[in-house]
């Protein structure tokens, strides 16, 4: 488990290991390892700067599992191709005896869409009931289909989604919280942008920043 861990690696294939450096890929491991979510990352540059000032990591955030860790050597990149898809990731975990804890693959096979490799392998059946699952109670294909679905219903996109939402059981006080939330992170990556008064965006690759001066 996590309190027997004592280093993780990161293994990037295919197109995660050739896009990575440009894309921050390796920086995005080492903030979710470090217990960053998506909708809140909190303070990023810290962070990371932490990591390497320190040479260790708080796995999941936690004082109580501090580990060493280099970004040198506990990523990997590897830019051959998995067979089941293109982008994929593996973490592994070990124990002080250098043993395997727990080690995982994920592929990211897009739409943020993320399968483990035991989802990959998935017999049709499981893909069918993983498929009914998910489908909506206005469910729609494409944007072919969401139109007609508009024009079949007298409803705009946006009261589809809003009725797909109450179906799966949110209030609309949380449907109207979560999008002030993605509203307030979007303007706020935006007034960063265009406010942030540093030359190049973050990164190795020193893209010179355009949002200042438009």
């Amino acid at each position: 488990g996590l309190a027997d861990t004592r280093r993780v690696v990161v293994d990037l294939f295919g197109s995660l290991a050739l896009t990575g450096k440009g894309h921050a890929t390796d920086h995005a491991c080492l903030l979710g390892l470090s217990g960053a979510r998506p909708d809140n990352v909190g303070d990023a540059p810290a962070t990371l700067a932490a990591i390497q000032a320190t040479g260790s990591l708080l796995l999941g955030g936690l004082n109580a599992c501090a580990i060493p860790f280099s970004a040198k050597t506990d990523v990997n990149w590897n830019f051959e191709r998995r067979p089941e898809h293109s982008n994929a990731m593996t973490v592994t975990a070990y124990n002080a005896d250098g043993g395997v804890v727990h080690s995982q693959t994920y592929f990211s096979i897009g739409g943020g869409f993320i399968r483990t490799l035991e989802e990959m392998h998935h017999t049709k059946e499981e893909i069918q009931a993983e498929k009914k699952a998910l489908r909506l109670d206005m469910h729609f294909r494409d944007m072919k289909e969401l139109l007609e679905l508009c024009a079949e219903n007298k409803m705009d996109i946006a009261s589809i989604m809003r009725h797909n939402e109450r179906a799966k059981g949110h209030s609309d006080e949380e449907i109207d919280s979560k999008l002030d939330r993605i509203w307030n992170v979007m303007n706020d990556c935006v007034n960063r942008g265009l406010t942030s008064k540093e030359v190049h965006l973050p990164g190795s690759l020193c893209v010179k920043r355009r949002a200042p001066q438009l």
